[in-house]
């Protein structure tokens, strides 16, 4: 079977990007002294340079010396930058520009930050909204009971009041997220799914509370057995038809490929060969190879584990791969004589995710990075350590031989992820 996730630089810079945002939304500063300026690439340079000048003349008015400085600090940074650019060289897919004063709490002082970022797709809009687009809401609705007497209607009627408002509230939240009032109450995505294991959807499709935009997007109503989180996983394998293309269906498809052919694998397999590895071990131990044996390399986006190079005087050099620099020389004495560790120094340390995505082209194979927010993904970085590679052709498993004795002899810690 044919995996649907695209292998391509598409994707790989996709990645570097989501963790540039995470990099940028960790950060933490002052007041208001962080700024960011989205410019979609068909808005006029001239009015956010306008606008950056007005804010700056009405910073002057904060009363805290040290929050007006770092505001205008940042502002001057902005205008700065977008003096770089003309309306004719401006990004076809436009700009997006975070400068600022943030808080460095590991050394307590301040750092300067100016960053400027091209998306991978065209902006719509120079808005920029800092709230989260999924909202979890969470009710407590009288059930149906044929109870109370005299006063049985009246608890219908409060149920029904109940529900009513419910779904109110629920439509509501649709509304603000996903119509923009900008373009005149546009729906922002391509298509709704609903589920549920109550009749509460249906009765939401066939009230008017959503309206028009998003009442004609609906594409399918799902009766699922479950809710909260393991309803949504249910919603999401039994709708893989109409999410192909979205990448967390991509990300499940190849890791139960992977998984698969694993098992095959093991199963058919009688001789002493393999053609796979699992683990960041067993996987380093053929990269350094330099052979081109892995086909396809799946890794788990979040690792932190790092590639550390060792050299001793003119001799080759030794690479190591650890969650840390203690493990790494943990590593090293197994590898060299004690005595002789002294005169053995690190050259190079790097993330092996940095190091993988800049040349995986050279090492002749594709690179998957994976998320565990699936089911596949949550087994995927538990059960296989966020590492899994797919070999051209079976390899003879003595070539793992020295990790086993390591193991026996408890000289290598288990990398905890």
């Amino acid at each position: 079977m044919a995996t649907a996730m695209q292998n391509d630089d598409s994707a790989i810079e996709k990645w570097k990007l989501r963790r540039t945002i995470q990099y940028l939304s960790s950060l933490r500063g002052h007041g208001t002294s962080l700024v960011t300026i989205i410019v979609p690439a068909q808005s006029q340079l001239s009015q956010t340079t306008r606008l950056l000048t007005d804010e700056y003349a009405l910073s002057s008015s904060i009363r805290s010396p040290q929050t007006r400085h770092n505001v205008q600090q940042a502002l001057s940074a902005a205008q700065g930058r977008l003096r770089l650019y003309t309306q004719n060289t401006l990004p076809k897919n436009g700009l997006v520009l975070y400068t600022g004063i943030v808080d460095d709490g590991e050394q307590n002082r301040e750092t300067k930050i100016s960053m400027c970022i091209e998306p991978l797709q065209p902006l719509q809009r120079d808005l920029y909204r800092c709230t989260t687009i999924l909202k979890r809401i969470q009710v407590s609705l009288p059930k149906k009971h044929g109870r109370g007497g005299q006063s049985a209607a009246r608890f219908e009627r409060l149920r029904r009041e109940a529900v009513h408002n419910y779904l109110t509230k629920v439509a509501e939240n649709a509304k603000s997220v996903f119509l923009n009032n900008q373009q005149h109450g546009l729906c922002n995505v391509d298509g709704f799914i609903l589920s549920g294991s109550a009749n509460l959807k249906e009765e939401l499709v066939k009230s008017d509370l959503l309206g028009t935009q998003i009442q004609n997007k609906i594409l399918r109503i799902i009766d699922v057995s479950y809710g909260g989180d393991s309803g949504l996983q249910e919603t999401l394998r039994l709708c893989t038809d109409l999410l192909a293309d979205i990448k967390l269906t991509q990300e499940r498809e190849l890791l139960n490929e992977a998984f698969c052919q694993i098992n095959l694998s093991s199963t058919k397999n009688e001789t002493n060969t393999v053609s796979y590895t699992i683990g960041i071990d067993e996987t380093s131990l053929i990269l350094n190879e330099g052979s081109n044996l892995i086909d396809r390399l799946i890794i788990w986006e979040n690792l932190i584990t790092k590639r550390y190079v060792y050299q001793k005087r003119d001799e080759e050099k030794i690479i190591i791969v650890a969650d840390n620099e203690q493990q790494a020389q943990k590593k090293l004495k197994i590898l060299i004589k004690e005595n002789d560790n002294e005169q053995i120094e690190c050259i190079d340390e790097m993330n092996l995710i940095d190091y993988l995505t800049e040349n995986y082209k050279e090492m002749n194979m594709r690179l998957y990075l994976v998320t565990d927010r699936s089911p596949e993904g949550q087994q995927f970085r538990l059960g296989f350590g966020g590492c899994i590679a797919l070999l051209r052709y079976p390899i003879s498993t003595s070539i793992f031989d020295s990790l086993e004795n390591n193991n026996e002899n408890n000289e290598i810690d288990t990398y905890d992820y």
